[in-house]
């Protein structure tokens, strides 16, 4: 059995890489590389479109994903004076006795050392 070298094993997992995997745009690509200040190269097209597609899809943006979650965001914020009053008036003193209490005695002046 031969020995794998480095080099081997990087170029199998970049072709493995490559078959698996959705590709950037060559817009988006462009893009990319004016923004790194650097020349287009292909091997890093493919291990970039790996990560970006494969290993965190979160990051994709999806217009469907993108309005359902500003859909939610809207409703919960709708939602929140709701909770707000319903939690004040489960917690809400029954008068406001305990606001006009004055402290005890033992808890005026000052500190001791």
């Amino acid at each position: 059995m031969a020995a794998l070298t480095l080099a081997a094993v990087e170029d199998s997992d970049t072709a493995a890489i490559a078959a698996s995997s959705a590709t950037l745009t060559d817009a988006a690509w462009a893009e990319i590389c004016a923004a790194a200040k650097h020349a287009s190269d292909a091997e890093a097209r493919v291990v970039l479109s790996a990560i970006l597609f494969n290993d965190y899809p979160g990051f994709t943006y999806d217009r469907a994903r993108v309005a359902a979650a500003a859909k939610r965001a809207r409703r919960m914020l709708k939602n929140f004076a709701a909770f707000e009053a319903d939690y004040r008036a489960q917690f809400a003193p029954a008068d406001n006795a305990i606001l006009d209490d004055p402290p005890h005695p033992d808890q005026t002046g000052p500190p001791v050392p």
